[in-house]
């Protein structure tokens, strides 16, 4: 346990293996390393985990992965990946500033649990939302499994956008693979009539959501 101290791990010729099961509050993250053996970071069942900004880069494609396990929780300010992809498998993520990810490598997959965030963390902004809209996060570089949920923070409740205008937030997630739901709260969509009844069809845009 640290109060706020700064962790720093470099390379490394062989694997590594982190595994977190308690309580931890640190500050920033930065893991950099270019083990042929790969790096796995572990959040296991029960690890409550916060940090600030979190940055995970292995020299080698795919070769670093990050999990948060069932029951466990890593909440973060920034989340930056290089080939280092993560899975939530039953817990949640939090990332409260910004997430940054690329299209092959660095990617986040929740297989079940959630990933929180919001809007402007995305890169994205919906009407006068606060952000701006940039390219942090790739298009493609979040899949929702069929029991995983992307929710967004932001109150929408007085926002008015068309689905036109949502397909900038469903291009972030790998369509093919995405069977989960992408969960904005109250949102109004103004080229839909709820006065008539609305066919299947028009909600072909909206799907996950």
């Amino acid at each position: 346990k640290s109060a706020k101290a700064h962790l720093t791990f470099t390379g490394s010729s062989t694997g590594l293996t982190l595994n977190f099961a308690g309580t931890y509050t640190v500050g920033d993250v930065k893991l950099a390393s270019d083990a042929n053996g790969g790096v796995t970071v572990v959040a296991k069942k029960g690890a409550v985990l916060t940090a600030g900004k979190v940055a995970l880069t292995n020299a080698t494609a795919s070769a670093g992965t990050l999990t948060i396990a069932e029951g466990a929780t890593l909440t973060v300010d920034e989340l930056s990946l290089k080939n280092f992809t993560t899975t939530v498998s039953g817990g949640s993520l939090t990332i409260n500033d910004k997430l940054t990810t690329t299209a092959t490598n660095g990617t986040v997959t929740v297989q079940s649990g959630s990933l929180n965030t919001s809007l402007a963390a995305l890169g994205l902004k919906l009407g006068a939302t606060a952000g701006a809209d940039a390219d942090n996060v790739a298009d493609a570089s979040i899949i929702l499994k069929q029991d995983g949920s992307l929710k967004v923070s932001d109150d929408l409740s007085k926002v008015s956008v068309k689905t036109t205008d949502l397909a900038e937030l469903t291009n972030k997630l790998d369509k093919t693979n995405s069977k989960g739901l992408i969960d904005l709260g109250a949102i109004q969509i103004s080229d839909l009539d709820t006065t008539k009844p609305i066919k299947q069809s028009d909600l072909s845009t909206l799907a996950g959501i």
